[in-house]
């Protein structure tokens, strides 16, 4: 009598148990001369669903399961993403303090300013802009296509009204993006405020990575709580 290939046997009799009947025809038609690949094809069909039968039956527990595994990648990402974003900020909060406090003991603008240019579009390096009260730049450090640009009139408004610095992420343009720091200064010499930034470009690299091994292993723990179930299941009907 032709017998079908020995792990393909082995693999219906752990995993396909529930389906005998399916078995019973699948091992008929092979002895009266079906092909091997059309034995696997069909010992494959046969394992996926009886596999997807036994998970059925465990549903409740398999949905609470993958959701606390969706729960703990979220909460990872959202950690470190964090960390990474406020890590962005230094060194700027330091600049702008001691900018701010130079501007508030009346000192000069070229104390505060550095005199290398940095080009915003590629450049990692920390900049500095300073804007007067009524919200012109008068010095900076930093340069966006030849120009000095100059962030949304609101992101101004909150410092006033709050008097504290103002940490936020500023795309003055596509592919542009900087980690921002932004305080107000009143010295003797007049009012205005200070701008710190540096470009996010490292920080969000570190991101993407973090993101795909996070997203890597939700997946396999997924993968993972399915195979368990199903070998489970598969030891139990034994």
């Amino acid at each position: 009598m032709k017998t079908p290939p020995r792990l393909a046997t082995v693999l219906l009799a752990r995993f396909g148990r529930h389906n005998e009947a399916g078995v019973g025809d699948l091992l008929e038609q092979y002895a009266a001369g079906r092909s091997n690949a059309w034995c696997w094809r069909q010992s494959v069909f046969l394992i996926a669903t009886s596999v997807w039968g036994e998970m059925r039956s465990q549903a409740s527990v398999l949905v609470i399961a993958g959701l606390f595994a969706s729960v703990i990648a979220l909460m990872t990402y959202t950690a470190f993403q964090q960390f990474y974003r406020r890590g962005a900020d230094k060194p700027q909060v330091d600049i702008a303090g001691a900018a701010a406090l130079t501007m508030d003991n009346g000192g000069q603008l070229a104390a505060i300013v550095p005199q290398q240019t940095v080009d915003m579009t590629d450049s990692l390096e920390p900049f500095v802009i300073v804007f007067d009260h009524d919200l012109r730049p008068i010095a900076s450090s930093a340069r966006l296509n030849g120009r000095i640009p100059v962030p949304a009139r609101g992101v101004f408004d909150v410092v006033s009204r709050n008097a504290f610095d103002h940490h936020f992420t500023w795309q003055p343009q596509r592919g542009v993006r900087d980690a921002v720091v932004l305080t107000h200064f009143d010295g003797p010499n007049g009012r205005g405020f200070v701008l710190v930034g540096r470009s996010l470009r490292v920080a969000e690299s570190k991101t993407l990575l973090m993101t795909r091994i996070v997203m890597a292993a939700w997946a396999g723990s997924l993968l993972g709580l399915l195979a368990y179930f199903g070998l489970r299941r598969s030891r139990t009907a034994v």
